[in-house]
């Protein structure tokens, strides 16, 4: 039964090219690897059994509607589907995240009433994107962005649950108005424009494997300890995904 106070949700929709392989990597390095013994929400629309299931201890929630014409932007949905309101803090990672480390302080980090937010490699706007062209010079030295060029990663965030519904009904209106449909541009308007309270998660905590980051675009130093809490493996391939997080698992030590 749920209630722990702690909650990790995933989102996988479509079992189709390597997406719930790359959900199984996921869940195995949160519970092998770093340990975590909270709450895990994982939201699919198929119905076969994940490998391992059952020693994997998740609360697995069928979706078989969208509410948007999109199933990536599902999540931004997901309290219509899953009462948040029995854990205290909530945790969102992408499907191709590896969590290799344990999870406390990010939990931790997450107080009062304000989203906590990871910063991309390298920015991810185009300039149409929520007709961004007229700000986006202003956007990159917003206090939120501050010193980087780079935005706002939306692959991780993580909120008290109390605060979620309206974080997610500010980033359901912003998105009716995006001109690109796309859930990760609209949560860069809703923590840019201030439309909700946002802090970072810090930096040394994320690392992207797989993206070549152009460090005069950056002036945020990443540390160079190699006991980064959260792994994403994007922007590539699912099965390249595939390949690297099965090397990412079975090589770094726990």
């Amino acid at each position: 039964m749920p209630g722990h106070k702690y909650v990790v949700v995933l989102v996988c929709l479509q079992d189709t090219n390597f997406n719930a392989e790359l959900l199984e990597l996921a869940l195995y390095s949160l519970r092998k690897r770093a340990s975590y013994r909270g709450d895990i929400v994982v939201f699919s629309d198929f119905t076969r059994k994940l490998r391992g299931e059952d020693s994997l201890d998740i609360i697995r929630v069928h979706v078989d509607q969208y509410p948007s014409q999109d199933p990536r932007n599902f999540r931004i949905y997901m309290d219509d589907y899953y009462d948040f309101s029995v854990h205290r803090k909530l945790i969102y990672i992408d499907f191709d995240i590896l969590v290799l480390k344990n999870m406390n302080r990010a939990f931790n980090a997450i107080r009062g009433d304000a989203i906590y937010y990871t910063y991309a490699p390298v920015f991810p706007w185009d300039s149409e994107a929520f007709m961004a062209g007229a700000y986006i010079d202003q956007y990159r030295n917003t206090p939120i962005v501050k010193n980087s060029l780079t935005g706002i990663c939306s692959g991780i965030f993580g909120v008290q649950t109390a605060m979620l519904g309206e974080l997610l009904e500010t980033w359901r209106k912003v998105l009716k108005q995006t001109p690109t449909d796309n859930d990760q541009h609209a949560l860069n308007e809703v923590i840019v424009r201030g439309m909700v309270k946002a802090q970072p998660f810090p930096n040394e905590w994320v690392a992207y494997p797989v993206q070549v980051r152009r460090e005069a675009d950056d002036n945020r130093v990443f540390s160079r300890k190699k006991d980064y809490i959260f792994y994403h493996f994007n922007p590539v391939d699912n099965r390249v995904k595939y390949q690297m997080m099965n090397e990412y698992m079975t090589s770094r030590p726990a």
